[in-house]
């Protein structure tokens, strides 16, 4: 089994740093003031960065154009308050015996699939104290793909590439808090285990399809049968 790990709002929130760093360096970069923009949970990076510049008032194209120097610029940033990531945000609770239990099981693959880059996943897994039990090079990221769909397949190939045995869609859960999870789970015919600590409810998280709805990660043996399937 693939076990795949959204980041954000699922296992850890940084207290509102990200957004504070996509705000400042969209503001920059058009050479505006500093101002909020809506942010759908669930995008990934480029998406998002994009939405915002042009929120802000760029064009299409200009936010196209301005893309690889904000994705630099999110890195740059994240690098540089590293130390008020820690400070701010946290892990989820319950997040560390969630991973630890399935780092327990053989039969089980543990990695990512997140729409932060790959070293922006890194530093805020790594302020939080999560990466022990995680396989990153099996993960799939915001860097390798702005479609969230697609990295299900990018996760699957490299988990593949990894140990001898084939990995079908049916062997793959996602776990994650936004409706964005639960299609990227759809559309490759993988499981999904959504988790209501972020901000879709949890009603709509059942509408939206998911195989199994948790309140939060603190109840291991609930999580362990969601992922499981019991």
């Amino acid at each position: 089994m693939l076990v795949l790990w959204d980041l954000d709002h699922t296992l850890l929130e940084t207290g509102g740093v990200d957004r504070e760093i996509w705000f400042a360096l969209c503001a920059q970069l058009l050479g505006l003031p500093v101002a909020p923009a809506e942010v759908v949970p669930g995008s990934t990076a480029p998406q998002l960065l994009r939405a915002i510049l042009v929120q802000r008032g760029a064009t299409p194209d200009e936010a196209d154009r301005l893309l690889p120097d904000a994705l630099r610029l999110e890195l740059e940033f994240l690098t540089a308050r590293r130390d008020e990531l820690r400070r701010r945000g946290r892990a989820m609770p319950g997040a560390l015996a969630a991973i630890a239990v399935l780092a327990g099981r053989p039969d089980v693959l543990q990695s990512v699939l997140t729409g932060n880059q790959r070293p922006g996943a890194e530093a805020k897994l790594g302020a939080y104290a999560l990466l022990g039990s995680l396989d990153l090079d099996i993960g799939a990221y915001g860097s390798d793909d702005s479609h969230r769909p697609a990295l299900v397949e990018v996760a699957r190939k490299r988990a593949e590439a990894a140990q001898p045995l084939p990995i079908s869609a049916e062997q793959i859960v996602l776990i994650g808090d936004s409706l964005l999870d639960i299609d990227a789970a759809h559309r490759n015919g993988a499981r999904v285990v959504a988790v209501a600590t972020g901000e879709i409810t949890a009603e709509q998280l059942r509408a939206a399809g998911a195989d199994a709805v948790l309140d939060d990660l603190t109840d291991t043996g609930a999580f362990l049968a969601a992922v499981l399937g019991r």
